[in-house]
């Protein structure tokens, strides 16, 4: 089950509650030191647009965060914004440092470089995008961008995702378990042989995510939904 989805306005910049795992809220001093790394990372011209918070769970040494931080678009339409992010992921990130060095035999230890990833924002057809920014939430969250799909496909294939069916199965050889939540984020997208996947939901980490997996394949008429399901990783 998805947590829902909460915006917490903290000193300086808004935190979206985007995970499962968020036990408790960021304390200031987390914000403070998100924002100390993500100074030299911020791309120019822009700033940071709000923290999405994965996990933040209690431990004794402190609590343990995964987060997400989403720079101010750096281009948009309509219907699509552009822009940066990058994650801080402690856990993953001691993982690839021990794994550095026994693949090194020992000799050093590889610092953490953090790097920027791109991101995409859809609009919903009905509300395209203005001049207001305002902090996302739900369908509305901005997901990893795909390298090969253009802007055109994005919108095509999520206004087909999101144009939510009733349930059904085996209709038309559509394969519908659920009705598709219009609201649920978008935890990434990618193209197949035959069309796309969109994968709702969450994901915390490289082997910790769970939501709807919807598959839209080509035909000569256009874009058409294949099958509603489940995915967990």
């Amino acid at each position: 089950m998805t947590r829902e989805m909460t915006v917490v306005q903290r000193p300086d910049i808004p935190v979206v509650i985007i995970g499962r795992f968020v036990d408790q809220p960021l304390s200031d001093q987390q914000i403070r030191d998100i924002l100390d790394i993500a100074r030299p990372l911020t791309p120019e011209g822009s700033r940071v647009w709000f923290i999405g918070a994965k996990v933040n769970q209690p431990r004794d040494d402190g609590p343990s965060a995964v987060v997400s931080v989403y720079f101010t678009p750096d281009r948009q339409t309509g219907r699509i914004r552009h822009g940066d992010y990058f994650t801080i992921d402690p856990a993953w990130e001691q993982f690839r440092a021990q794994q550095f060095e026994v693949i090194s035999g020992g000799r050093r230890r590889s610092p953490v470089r953090r790097k920027l990833h791109a991101y995409c924002q859809v609009s919903r057809t009905s509300a395209p995008f203005n001049d207001a920014l305002e902090i996302p939430s739900g369908a509305l969250l901005p997901f990893p961008a795909p390298e090969d799909i253009t802007d055109a496909e994005l919108i095509d294939v999520i206004d087909v995702a999101f144009a939510s069916p009733a349930p059904q199965k085996a209709v038309d050889d559509v394969w519908i378990e659920d009705p598709i939540d219009v609201d649920a984020p978008i935890a990434f997208l990618r193209k197949t042989d035959n069309g796309y996947e969109v994968r709702t939901g969450t994901l915390e980490g490289p082997l910790s995510g769970a939501g709807r997996l919807i598959v839209i394949e080509k035909t000569n008429e256009g874009l058409k939904l294949k099958s509603n399901g489940r995915w967990v990783s």
